[in-house]
């Protein structure tokens, strides 16, 4: 497809001519989000990363959602971009489905393929990206907890998310009860491989340790292996 982009690598572009807002230099950043079939994806998180600064007091992500057409613009002042920002593109997740990880934009980024684009090397103009695929895409994974014999698993559902090296990501995250039919346990996560440990804050509940594979086709299911089932006895309050 004619100027799309995958939004891993640094974009270095030297462009002539701007504006001003209010006597300060502006860049206008703009493109269109698409699925890998060039279909426009509306209510998109576009957002900017300036990541930690020496001197600041917090970590703040600017973000906006795309339009219905896919659409997006932000205006970038010349001091804004000295801090070399980052843009990342996360589709709006499955309705109905329980998001896992916390901040993905954030927490993600230590992960090559989840940072996004680093917009560096730009003069003040305006840049148009084109269709751009999302650097965060999202897959559904639903359980029967009562095929994985686990279902003593039936209130306060506790999930703890590490990626494939085992570093863990969300640590004991409660799910709220609508994601919770009673046999089937409804969540959503990026698509990559994720390691899964489920459990109840019930006494003796039984640990339940999956491993997820996202990374296939929208129309391919989630593949996922037990790893180990066990009981915790230590999980009662």
């Amino acid at each position: 497809m004619k100027n799309k982009f995958f939004l891993t690598t640094t974009l270095a572009i030297v462009l002539f001519g701007s504006h001003s807002i209010f006597g300060q230099t502006v860049t206008q950043v703009t493109g269109r989000v698409v699925d890998d079939l060039g279909k426009p994806l509306a209510n998109a998180r576009v957002s900017l990363d300036y990541g930690p600064c020496r001197g600041c007091t917090d970590h703040t992500v600017e973000s906006l959602v795309t339009s219905e057409s896919g659409t997006f613009h932000y205006g970038l002042r010349k001091l804004e971009l000295h801090r070399r920002p980052r843009l990342v593109i996360e589709e709006s997740p499955p309705v109905g489905y329980f998001t896992v990880i916390y901040d993905p934009i954030t927490n993600l980024s230590y992960l090559s393929h989840f940072y996004g684009l680093e917009l560096q090397g730009m003069s003040n103009s305006k840049i148009d990206l084109g269709d751009v695929l999302p650097v965060i895409s999202y897959g559904r994974i639903d359980l029967d907890l009562l095929a994985l014999k686990a279902n003593k698993i039936q209130d306060r559902i506790i999930v703890t998310v590490s990626d494939s090296s085992g570093k863990i990501l969300t640590s004991r995250r409660r799910v709220p009860q609508e994601f919770w039919d009673g046999t089937g346990l409804h969540l959503a996560l990026p698509k990559d491989r994720w390691l899964l440990e489920i459990t109840s804050e019930i006494k003796e509940a039984p640990v339940l340790n999956l491993l997820v594979d996202l990374a296939c086709g929208e129309k391919e299911k989630a593949k996922i292996t037990v790893v180990e089932k066990r009981i915790a006895r230590s999980n009662s309050k």
